[in-house]
């Protein structure tokens, strides 16, 4: 079991060969604007019931540009310990969220402002009762009338059961993993995002690396390393070698170019 714990938060690709997928900010970018442009549609629509596209807004923002894990950002089936981050884990004061780290300890991912928008017109849509309810619960109904039975000993049949988790306290269970690829896979397919490379899709994973990229090349490493939590600065090194590489080459450039 543990080896598949640990498969499930790879901070280097297991394929075959093939190079692990990074987001460009060309794909961030269109990702970005397509969950915006539904969220506003179904706002102006449906107003405070536009929460599954207001949910995916704030996923996407999440997984752009926090660097967090996906088994540390929702449910992970392969580690009951991996519920997903609940509301009482957002602070947007000091711009943190507390998640469940790789190591299996609470640690601190950052939370830019640049997310917290989209996080909170979710937050509002959704209308969360406590802060110990999931920042992205499920809708699957079995899930959740499983969850309303070991609440209550009401009949359910004939009640809405969200409304009787909700009444109870009783915090439904977190999306998985799976459903955050299925919801990326999606958008991408009705967004006509342009997936560079033989990908199919914008996955997870690709989103943590492609802001790792992005700290490295216009800010620092260190601030690359910091944002993706690598303990060891070597594994932030290796994952971002191409662009060191591509900058000594530039160097070498002015100091050997031919100036006439």
């Amino acid at each position: 079991m543990q080896e598949r714990i640990t498969d499930e938060l790879p901070d280097k690709s297991r394929g075959e060969g093939k190079k692990p997928q990074t987001w460009s900010e060309s794909e961030r970018e269109q990702i970005i604007r397509y969950v915006d442009q539904r969220a506003h549609e179904a706002i102006n629509d449906q107003g405070s019931n536009a929460v599954v596209e207001c949910r995916d807004r704030a996923l996407v923002y999440l997984l752009a540009f926090t660097g967090i894990r996906c088994a540390e950002l929702v449910h992970d089936s392969n580690d009951d310990r991996r519920r997903g981050i609940y509301w009482g884990d957002i602070d947007y004061s000091n711009c943190t969220i507390t998640v469940l780290g790789k190591d299996q300890k609470r640690e601190k991912v950052q939370f830019p402002e640049i997310a917290h928008t989209a996080v909170q017109r979710y937050e509002r849509v959704l209308n969360p009762p406590l802060d110990d309810w999931p920042v992205f619960p499920t809708s699957h109904s079995p899930s959740l009338y499983k969850t309303a039975r070991d609440a209550t000993d009401r009949d359910l049949n004939d009640e809405d059961v969200m409304t009787v988790l909700r009444e109870t306290g009783t915090a439904p269970p977190s999306i998985s993993t799976t459903t955050v690829r299925t919801i990326l896979k999606d958008h991408c397919e009705k967004g006509d995002i342009d997936v560079e490379g033989d990908f199919e899709y914008l996955k997870p994973h690709g989103a943590r690396r492609g802001l790792g990229k992005q700290l490295y090349k216009d800010s620092a490493f260190e601030y690359a390393q910091k944002a993706l939590r690598h303990s060891d600065p070597e594994t932030t090194s290796e994952m971002y070698a191409d662009i060191e590489a591509g900058e000594v080459a530039t160097v070498t450039d002015n100091v050997f170019g031919d100036d006439s």
